[in-house]
């Protein structure tokens, strides 16, 4: 009886989970998905020429999942930051900003129950290091930072929460 109760409770977790799980849909379509929409950079970025098309969604059906607290535009900045390990010192981490690091912004959406990154746009940043979005499209993005040629550092990524009218984020690229 007890294996029997047991088994219950164990079936009707796993049938909560599922019904609780499940989305069929995306939650975000069309141009609002891609986070476009005059959404290139006053302050310097550029649009991504080098062949990479953003895809877009297969099943333009928004789940009912869509937050409607998302704000419709915002204003996304941060920095591309190397940091260098100095072992000995006193102060042992130093920080710089990585000029002419090419910066990816990728827009985290679910097609079919399914999470992918949607290609935005790609950036680069300025002399200090500094890269900013108008008119991004709330949401949940990637940013992926790579150092320009000849660099020391490596490449690196961060997660943007595009939830406020101003939202920021650095990537930080170790050596």
């Amino acid at each position: 009886m007890r294996s029997l109760t047991t088994r219950a409770v164990l079936t009707l977790a796993a049938l909560t989970l599922a019904v609780a799980c499940g989305s069929d849909g995306i939650t975000d379509t069309g141009e609002e998905a891609l986070g476009v929409g005059g959404g290139l950079s006053k302050g310097g970025g550029t649009a991504d020429t080098t062949g990479s098309t953003p895809t877009t969604p297969t099943n333009p059906t928004p789940s009912d999942s869509t937050p409607s607290t998302l704000p419709e535009k915002v204003q996304a900045s941060g920095r591309v930051i190397g940091v260098t390990v100095a072992i000995g010192e006193k102060d042992s981490l130093r920080f710089e900003p990585v000029a002419g690091a090419s910066v990816t912004v990728h827009r985290n959406v679910l097609v079919d129950g399914k999470a992918q990154q949607v290609l935005v746009t790609t950036l680069t940043t300025k002399s200090d290091g500094s890269w900013s979005l108008a008119d991004l499209a709330g949401g949940h993005y990637i940013l992926t930072a790579t150092p320009p040629a000849g660099s020391p550092y490596k490449q690196n990524w961060t997660y943007l929460p595009a939830t406020t009218a101003v939202a920021k984020a650095d990537v930080y690229l170790w050596k």
